[in-house]
Formats: structure tokens, C-alpha cells, sequence
């Protein structure tokens, strides 16, 4: 790798780095502010809370990682550019293609990057957050408690979390006949997982014959109820754009087959790798952006044009993909169309900068 290589990288990703810190900061405050409204006297408290925000700001990481390259590598080629080097790199025979495969290789490291913390880390940090906040004492009042609904065939449960993850409450299974009356119904004060099966407690049973007569039926403890597992329910508690692959795979799995609509969880899982391929597309934009700026600019210019188009590129894929969703686009469309269109409009630009400079080879960027 030549010097002039790793100048050039070198800048790029303390920019990134630089912008990357700064949207965090202000995103985990804003979450700090939000995450204290939970504390109460003798639960949840102030430490737990700024757990909970240390434990999650992978996820932020994450969210923010593709909007901070754009920023970040923008003010840093920007700054090139107003520092000369950029027109002496050109005038020494550096060409956009040049500086494009360079980035390239940045915009793959990051995406791997991305893919480590989205597919690693940011689960595992969300789910000990759960667990913090689901502690005895410290977890929600009744009224806040997380309840789950869970339909598998004519079947439907819905269950309290415990405060471990290997432990229910409040148990309720429903079981409905071919035109959708109840023929079936169950309920367990509390339900936990011992040798790979649910054992639920304090159990009433109510079977309700075709001639409307009811049979009842209390058990002190039942194992032979199906539950879904513990990953499926950890699963169900998750935000879809939260979930890794691996969790979305295993709900898709699970539910495949029934009568819902998993078009939002399929589309989380194409938005799994249009995330990390973002790092590279939106990379590949800075490179046109940067062609086009002059060395007059100062650096607020710069700063303002940098958080202006970064927040209209998040916006665009952000907005862009759930609109596809709205338009009934397939998930795998809806995901990538606005990479595509970006990618396609940096190519434009790239093109038109590279026409421009066949047709007038000494137009390098000027002073303003």
C-alpha cells in the first residue's frame, strides 16, 4: 500500500470516526433522557439506566454507521479539496476512478464492520438490556408489563414475561373450531422451562362441547402443552429492524405458513445487507460530491453540506424503503431500490465529471 494510500484512507476514516462519535453522543443523550423517565425509588435505577444506554449503543452504532460514512468522508475529501491536495493529486494524474477503487476497499472494510456489529454485538447488548430492566423490582408496573400473542394454526397464546427469560406468567391458550368458535381454552398462573420442556403451574382447563356444555378440568401441573420456546419468544420481543439475521430466520421459520403478514419481517432481513452495502454505495457518492466542490468553501460550509445531504440520503433510504412496502413493492425491491437509485445517480455524476474532464483537461478545481 503506497503513502499515498494510507494518507488518503487515514483521513477518510478519522472523518468517519470523527461524525460516527459526534451522532452517537447526541443520540445516546437524547435515549438517556428518555431511559430516565423509567427510574423509580427501590427499582429501577440511575446505574441501570446508564447500563442499559451502554448496552445498546451498539444498535445506535449500527443505525447511524451508514450516515455518518457519507458525512464523514465528504468533510474529509472536502478538506482535501480545500487544502490543494486534491488538485495536486490530480494534477499528478490521480483520476476519480482512482480514488473510487480506494474508497471501494474503505467502503468494504466498513461494511464488514457494520455486518460484525449489526449480526454480533447489538443483540447480545440488547438482550442483557431486556434483562436489566426486566430484574425484580426493577422492572415495569403491571400496566407496563410486556404481553405476547402468539397464533400458531387455530391456536392462540398470549403470556406474560417472568423476570428470566426461561419463566412465564399469566398463561393463556385458545384453541377455536373450524368456523372460529371456541372449543378450548387454558390458563396457567405461571409456566417455566425445566429439561427442555415448559411446565406449567396452577393450571384450569375449559373444553367446550359442540353441545354448548363445558367441561372443567384443574391440573396443579402440565407439561405436555405446547409452547413456543424460549428464542421465539425472545425473538417476538424484539423490534423487527432489530433482529439479526438469525432471529429473523428463526420468526420466518416459525410462522411461515400462517395466515399473517411477514412482509415486514422479510423485509427487515433484505434491510440486513442493504445496511452494510449502503457503507459502500454511499462512498461511492462522496466520490462525485467531492469533484464537484471548490476549494472556497469554508469549513461551515462544508459542515452544513455535509449534515444536509447525509440527513436527505437517511431519510431517502429510510423512507424510500418502507414506501416501497406502502406500494406493495417486494420486500427484496423495497430494501435495495433507493441503494440502487443512489448508486445510480453517483454514477451519473461520476460520469458526467469524467466527460467534463476529457473535454477540458485543465479544469481542475479552481479557487472560488
Amino acid at each position: 500500500m503506497s503513502i499515498l494510500t494510507r494518507h488518503l484512507i487515514w483521513r477518510v476514516l478519522v472523518g468517519i470516526g470523527l461524525v460516527a462519535l459526534a451522532v452517537v453522543t447526541i443520540l445516546t443523550l437524547v435515549d438517556l433522557i428518555d431511559e430516565a423517565r423509567r427510574v423509580r425509588p427501590g427499582g429501577y435505577s440511575f446505574a441501570d439506566a446508564l447500563w442499559v444506554i451502554v448496552l445498546t449503543m451498539p444498535q445506535r452504532i449500527y443505525e447511524v454507521l451508514p450516515v455518518s460514512v457519507f458525512i464523514g468522508s465528504l468533510l474529509s475529501l472536502g478538506q482535501l479539496v480545500a487544502d490543494n491536495e486534491m488538485t495536486a493529486l490530480r494534477a499528478s494524474g490521480v483520476g476519480v476512478w482512482w480514488l473510487s477503487r480506494r474508497l471501494l476497499s474503505v467502503g468494504l472494510l466498513l461494511a464488514l464492520a457494520t455486518i460484525f456489529i449489526g449480526e454480533k454485538i447489538a443483540p447480545v447488548g440488547g438482550e442483557l438490556a431486556w434483562d436489566i430492566r426486566q430484574q425484580p423490582q426493577k422492572g415495569a408496573s403491571v400496566g407496563e408489563t410486556q404481553g405476547l400473542w402468539v397464533r400458531k394454526g387455530d391456536h392462540y397464546l398470549h403470556v406474560l414475561r417472568g423476570d428470566r427469560r426461561d419463566r412465564l406468567s399469566q398463561v393463556l391458550a385458545y384453541r377455536l373450531d373450524a368456523d372460529g368458535a371456541l372449543e378450548h381454552s387454558l390458563h396457567a398462573k405461571s409456566a417455566h422451562l425445566a429439561g427442555g420442556r415448559w411446565i406449567l403451574s396452577n393450571v384450569r382447563e375449559s373444553v367446550i362441547h359442540p353441545d354448548g356444555s363445558v367441561t372443567r378440568e384443574e391440573h396443579a401441573l402440565r407439561t405436555d402443552v405446547a409452547l413456543p420456546d424460549v428464542d421465539v419468544l425472545d425473538t417476538m420481543l424484539m423490534p423487527a429492524d432489530e433482529m439479526p439475521i438469525t432471529r429473523l430466520n428463526r420468526y420466518l421459520n416459525y410462522f411461515e405458513g400462517e395466515e399473517l403478514d411477514l412482509r415486514p419481517y422479510r423485509f427487515a432481513w433484505w434491510q440486513r445487507f442493504a445496511t452494510p452495502l449502503a457503507c459502500v454505495v454511499v462512498l461511492l457518492l462522496t466520490v462525485s460530491f467531492t469533484f464537484t466542490q471548490s476549494r472556497g468553501g469554508g469549513l461551515g460550509q462544508r459542515i452544513f453540506i455535509g449534515v444536509v445531504s447525509g440527513i436527505g440520503i437517511y431519510l431517502f433510504n429510510r423512507v424510500g424503503g418502507h414506501f416501497g412496502m406502502l406500494m406493495d413493492l417486494p420486500p427484496w425491491l423495497a430494501a435495495f431500490l433507493p441503494l440502487v437509485l443512489l448508486f445510480l445517480l453517483g454514477c451519473a455524476v461520476l460520469l458526467a465529471q469524467q466527460t467534463n474532464t476529457r473535454q477540458h483537461p485543465g479544469n481542475l478545481p479552481s479557487q472560488a
